[in-house]
């Protein structure tokens, strides 16, 4: 009985392992200005211990040096050039003892040389910075995430070309599980009033919104037009945007909406199921559950409804029809297809493998079933998606993508000979037209927009420090990639042993 109680409803949070970090003792704030940096200070410790406070600015030749006493506690750089990211380096000392550093890093602007992309500016009460606490698996479990992310009660403002799109009180956490730990951080976004941050008509005001750090590449964008091309029931739509948190210029992100029931999002019923084969399942507070064929390192989570509205009926009667899907696949009786959309799940495939997504277990793999019959439980089949989490596609170039054969059903869809001319015939229909539509839209992005993004992703790799992209380049090197990969399906798919 334990054991069943736990596989339900999770983990202790005890169980698993928080990551110690080195506790500071000076804090650094940066703000953007006009053609300035400024850079502030407070220590956390007593000042009495501190005689001098130093500040060192390198960047573009620069090696800026400034000391000060205890008592001062701001400073402003004003000798840098537009578009250089500049490290900035604060030390307190005690003589000539270090007592404690703080070291971060800023790109100097200006205004008038600003990309032309939308801006979401964000201010936290106090100008705190939402925090979170690194955790690692339990025992039996893999990988690492993060918990402890609070909401941050916000200001919200957006504009998009001297246009104010919303301005409303908001709450902001960091979201995400390995990219949380990234430098440049990603965020979920809750606005007080809806609000249509995409532009695309009032009809598609939400309050949910993520923003996400994957933006110095044109993966996202790209595979969520393979996925509107195939005719995915509902892909989560974006745009590129530039973060200002706290008056400090934070870079390029990508603006999506949630994955979330709605009319415009997942338009389920209220009796309906939003859920994910999750390996995070065993984050604390978590709702799963395990079937008979669920790997060890994975449970099934939800995302509607919400746990507050989950009982241990619902639960087990989801279950229950898994399982009996899993039975007949297992035992290869076709009338699997009574229980699955068939079609949905053999496009979510057939796109990862397009796009060469080498992380099986990160590829966010969702389903969802619209309504739940108690007295017919089969009146509405399982369907997959939406794709999400494209950080690690494009990779894959002279095989099957990893989520073609990691688990969750895939092995056992594919000796299914529905499942396979299901497969073969969504790809037949659609392979001509894949890179000559996607040529298109990226042609009329490149139009529109390629000038603003690039100039964006130009100050995003200064400001973290990372490797420079072109746009066009990148467009050019992921639609190759789409002309090879599907060259390569294609011969795969005449092959006699596909048959």
């Amino acid at each position: 009985m334990f054991l069943a109680f736990v596989a339900i409803f999770g983990f202790d949070s005890n169980e698993t392992q928080a990551l110690s970090e080195d506790k500071e003792i000076i804090t650094a704030s940066i703000k953007n200005s006009d053609k300035e940096i400024q850079i502030s200070w407070k220590f956390l410790i007593d000042k009495e211990n501190i005689d001098s406070v130093e500040i060192n600015v390198k960047g573009n030749g620069v090696n800026h040096q400034k000391k000060f006493s205890a008592n001062e506690n701001k400073y402003s750089f004003v000798e840098g050039k537009h578009g250089v990211g500049y490290d900035i380096n604060i030390t307190a000392k005690k003589g000539k003892e270090i007592v404690g550093k703080n070291e971060t890093r800023a790109v100097f602007l200006d205004y008038n040389k600003l990309p032309d992309l939308p801006v979401i500016s964000i201010d936290t009460r106090n100008g705190k910075s939402p925090v979170y606490t690194r955790i690692l698996a339990p025992k039996g479990a893999g990988g690492a995430t993060i918990t402890n992310n609070e909401y941050l009660e916000c200001e919200m403002k957006m504009l998009s070309h001297g246009v104010k799109i919303a301005d409303s009180r908001a709450k902001i956490r960091i979201r995400g599980n390995t990219s949380a730990n990234w430098v440049n951080k990603p965020y979920k976004l809750e606005l007080h009033s809806a609000a249509d941050l995409l532009e695309l008509g009032n009809e598609y005001a939400d309050k949910e919104w993520v923003l996400l750090n994957q933006a110095s590449s044109m993966n996202t964008f790209l595979a969520a037009k393979l996925a509107n091309l195939f005719g995915v029931d509902w892909q989560p739509r974006n745009r590129f945007v530039n973060l200002v948190i706290n008056g400090k210029w934070s870079g390029c992100c990508i603006l999506s909406e949630s994955v979330k029931r709605g009319a415009k999002r997942v338009n389920i019923s209220h009796s309906g199921f939003i859920f994910e084969y999750d390996p995070y399942f065993w984050k604390p507070n978590t709702t799963y559950f395990r079937t008979v064929h669920t790997g060890r390192a994975y449970g099934y989570t939800f995302k509607f409804p919400k746990k507050k509205n989950l009982s241990k009926e619902d639960i087990n009667h989801l279950k229950q029809y898994l399982e009996e899907f899993e039975e007949l696949l297992y035992t290869k009786n076709e009338r699997y297809t009574d229980y699955i959309d068939v079609d949905s799940f053999a496009t979510w495939i057939l796109i990862h493998d397009l796009i060469g997504t080498i992380d099986g277990a990160g590829s966010n793999k969702y389903f969802y079933k619209y309504s739940f019959d108690i007295d017919n439980p089969l009146s509405v089949k399982i369907k997959r998606g939406p794709l999400w989490d494209f950080d690690s596609a494009f990779r894959v170039n002279d095989k099957w993508s990893r989520p073609h054969y990691a688990a969750n059903y895939q092995q056992q869809l594919f000796q299914m000979s529905s499942f396979r001319k299901a497969y073969r015939d969504k790809f037949t229909s659609f392979k001509n037209e894949i890179v000559p539509k996607l040529t298109a839209e990226l042609g009329e992005f490149q139009k529109s927009q390629g000038k603003a993004l690039q100039e964006s992703w130009n100050l995003h790799t200064q400001l973290w420090n990372i490797p420079h992209r072109k746009v066009n380049v990148n467009t050019r090197q992921k639609l190759k990639f789409l002309q090879n990969k599907i060259k390569w399906i294609d011969a795969k798919l005449k092959n006699d042993d596909w048959n």
